[in-house]
């Protein structure tokens, strides 16, 4: 998260727009490391498609929403 808030924070853009490309960066790399995952290890043993959406779902919502949210909370926008 430091890196990516690191490379945000350096653009030229107002304080909201910042939080909300992080936030938005966040859910999409937390899905797509759910996504991974579920390729690597889900997919032998939880074959059905539903675990899929489970498997990018979760970490989406807690680790990028709910986790940058912690986060720029904890930083101060500039």
């Amino acid at each position: 998260m430091k890196k990516i808030w690191r490379r945000i924070n350096d653009t030229n853009m107002t304080s909201t727009a910042k939080g909300k490309l992080f936030i938005v960066t966040e859910v999409i790399m937390a899905g797509l490391v759910g996504g991974l995952c579920w390729l690597i290890i889900g997919r032998h043993f939880l074959e059905d498609i539903y675990w899929l959406f489970c498997f990018i779902g979760y970490p989406a919502v807690f680790v990028g929403f709910i986790g940058g949210t912690l986060y720029l909370y904890a930083h101060e926008l500039t």
